[in-house]
């Protein structure tokens, strides 16, 4: 998933897509925790805003409601995993 989750991000610099747009026209104070949230859910599923917005616009199952619930699991996994590297990466610093 890591390469496919580069790829996206690959695409999306060559874009911009609706969601980017719609972010970029909140105030500063707002846009810069959502940018943050959008960039991790678009990591979390792999696709672009464009794809994200189109998917769920065809979702009947109500599978997006599930995922918004996955993502937020992934993100509290994520950032856990995150903090604890940075943890040991400060650690093994202060000992050498």
């Amino acid at each position: 998933m890591h390469t496919e989750v580069k790829q996206v991000n690959e695409e999306n610099s060559a874009t911009i897509d609706k969601a980017k747009e719609w972010l970029n026209s909140l105030k500063a104070s707002t846009r810069k925790p959502y940018k943050t949230a959008w960039k991790y859910f678009r990591e979390f599923t792999g696709m672009t805003g464009d794809q994200i917005i189109e998917d769920r616009k065809n979702d009947k199952e109500h599978k997006w409601e599930r995922k918004v619930l996955e993502f937020k699991q992934w993100l509290m996994d994520t950032r856990i995993i995150r903090q604890r590297k940075v943890l040991r990466n400060l650690k093994v610093q202060l000992d050498n």
